[in-house]
């Protein structure tokens, strides 16, 4: 055999076992073989993982862990004793900190990692309490809302992760509904965000982390009355550097606006729905420099799109039974749709590049009128321009599928559940992108009702169960949050209860270092979070955020040759950013971002 041959086994050896390297417990923090520690809230902070548990001493408290058993340890005892503190939530990185909220949100604490280092930022005993999931990081600052108890109007605070700068920028004295926090936005070096003062009515808002600088945008429908509306669901997405929103002047009803960031430069785009009625718009999703959503108009949904002009606004087509869009790249969109006419073809995946005539249906993986797509239980993730998902037929039940957007490149992975038994389960839960490979929860080995990990490189061969469970039960895999190559998660091998788990989230196929792990069990992808122009460039290249579909953090950015040589790494950015690349060689380079909750955005960018 010559070394060249030996070279190849050797390689296919070598990718097998990175493919198949089975998960480890980090440590069982609860030495128990009844009781869990049920590690929660788990987040990182310069490549470590911080996160709350209940070691059956101290009660549920803050904990760290680098991936070791002997690196896993309690930062602190918030509360002494055997109780625990209670509520610890909202776990979020800003700069060099963990902030976090405790005591039913009468608390905000922040942590370095260290225990002297970990203390009580402010607390709110008697002003009001912080609203769960109100944390959003703006620069190195933190933005946060509180209640207050005997009115219950919303404040929005500000912290630079000291007592001394821990401030409250403005009241909004209109109530629980005063500020919607769900809408916050970084645009420009400031967030944007939803909120009624109580003077002008429910408007577009802006700070940058002052109270000078705590502003409404415009007042676009003037007085008390509401310029964008309640209930109905805000939303901002910012394409080719303008944020995108739903806007009402009281002329037009609720139609699709957009701002630059000034009075005179906030415009409505189009009057989808002459006059006062509104087009109802929902569902907006980025596809390149185009936004993609619904309108409903006199009991019929379509899909249309906009570039941010009047005529380049269009209707594709009506829709029938859509509950699910993807970008699949910058010009292509996958959607599904259920009962379409004239021809029945069942839920299937359909895709337009943005224009009716090449609007078709994707393919008919379940042919005739049956449905090749579940209906309450379907999931899609985007990983390098490939859709996963779990699609149907009659020959082998619910599986792994992929597509690449053409008919013949949309096909089976992999039978998990061999025969028409299905693979995906009713409560599986993820599909998740780590550095370019898919992990998921699908059948365990034993074949019940609860999951197991999964590990698949997009082929029938390099799709993997990683058995946690060796007994067959199921581990029932969560919170899946990866740091560097390491992908943390929680889960119950049979013996030790609910514990923190790892494995490498590394192959020979991907060499990409990805630092970001998400805070919950749901996947995240920044596919469509951010973008890069212009493209082909000569120097100066802008990186922005491009989606509001998840809240981000601070990201972190790598540029390589397409040799894999690093050519600027930069850390703790803030969304928006200008680089100069006028001194690289001219040729084609490689984008890496990733955010503090664990998206990741891969584009490539040809330098003149």
């Amino acid at each position: 055999m010559n070394k060249f041959s030996k070279l190849i086994i050797f390689l296919i050896f070598i990718s097998k076992v990175a493919i198949s390297q089975p998960p480890v417990l980090v440590k069982n923090i609860h030495p128990s073989f009844s009781t869990s520690s049920y590690p929660q809230n788990l987040a990182p902070l310069n490549g470590t993982l911080y996160f709350s548990a209940d070691d059956g001493t101290h009660g549920f408290e803050l904990w760290k862990s680098d991936g070791t058993n002997s690196g896993t340890i309690l930062v602190k005892d918030l509360t002494p004793g055997v109780s625990g503190t209670d509520n610890l939530r909202d776990f979020v990185t800003s700069n060099t900190h963990l902030f976090f909220t405790c005591r039913t949100g009468t608390e905000l604490w922040r942590s370095n990692g260290n225990l002297t280092g970990t203390d009580t930022l402010i607390t709110f005993p008697d002003i009001g309490t912080i609203q769960d999931n109100s944390l959003f990081p703006l620069n190195n600052s933190l933005l946060f809302v509180t209640q207050d108890f005997s009115s219950g109007h919303l404040s929005l605070w500000k912290s630079n992760g000291t007592s001394g700068t821990t401030i409250k920028l403005k009241t909004f004295s209109t109530g629980g509904n005063s500020i919607h926090f769900s809408t916050f936005t970084y645009f420009k070096n400031e967030v944007y965000f939803v909120a009624n003062d109580g003077v002008t009515g429910q408007e577009v808002w802006k700070t940058d982390g002052t109270a000078i600088g705590t502003n409404i945008l415009k007042d676009i429908n003037s007085g008390i009355n509401d310029g964008t509306p309640w209930p109905d669901s805000p939303f901002f997405n910012l394409i080719n550097g303008e944020l995108f929103f739903i806007g009402n002047d009281g002329i037009h009803g609720n139609e699709l606006w957009k701002t630059d960031g000034t009075s005179l430069g906030t415009t409505l785009v189009k009057d989808i729905k002459a006059g006062t009625g509104s087009s109802n718009i929902t569902f907006p999703i980025c596809v390149g420099k185009n936004l993609y959503f619904h309108v409903f108009i006199n009991g019929r949904t379509s899909l249309w799109k906009s570039d941010g002009t009047n005529t380049g606004t269009i209707k594709i087509i009506d829709l029938s039974r859509n509950d699910f869009m993807i970008a699949l790249d910058s010009n292509t969109l996958i959607f599904n749709q259920d009962n379409t006419s004239p021809m029945n073809y069942g839920r299937e995946l359909w895709i337009t590049k943005g224009t009716p005539a090449s609007t078709v249906l994707l393919k008919d993986i379940n042919p005739g009128n049956a449905h090749g797509l579940p209906a309450n239980h379907f999931k899609g993730l985007v990983i390098d321009s490939i859709l996963y998902f779990n699609g149907q037929e009659t020959t082998h039940g619910l599986e792994l599928w992929r597509s690449d957007g053409t008919d013949t490149g949309t096909y089976l992975v992999k039978d998990l559940n061999p025969g028409t038994g299905d693979g995906f389960l009713n409560n599986s839960k993820f599909l998740f992108d780590a550095n370019g490979n898919l992990f998921f929860d699908a059948i365990s080995r034993g074949g019940g009702s609860s999951t197991e990990l999964w590990r698949s490189n997009g082929t029938d061969t390099g799709t993997v169960r990683l058995n946690v469970d060796t007994n067959g039960g199921g581990s029932i895999p969560l919170q899946l949050t990866l740091i560097d190559t390491t992908l943390f998660f929680t889960a119950n091998d049979g013996f030790t209860g609910v514990e923190l788990y790892s494995t490498i989230a590394d192959s020979m196929k991907k060499k990409v270092i990805v630092v970001g792990p998400p805070s919950s069990m749901m996947e995240t992808n920044l596919s469509n979070a951010f973008d890069i122009y212009p493209n082909p460039t000569t120097g100066t290249v802008y990186l922005i955020k491009d989606n509001n579909t998840m809240q981000l953090g601070n990201f972190n950015l790598k540029i390589t040759g397409i040799d894999g040589k690093i050519m600027m790494k930069k850390t703790g950015l803030s969304y928006s950013t200008e680089l100069d690349i006028s001194d690289y060689p001219n040729g084609i380079y490689l984008f890496i971002v990733t955010d503090n909750k664990g998206g990741v955005f891969r584009k490539k960018l040809v330098k003149n």
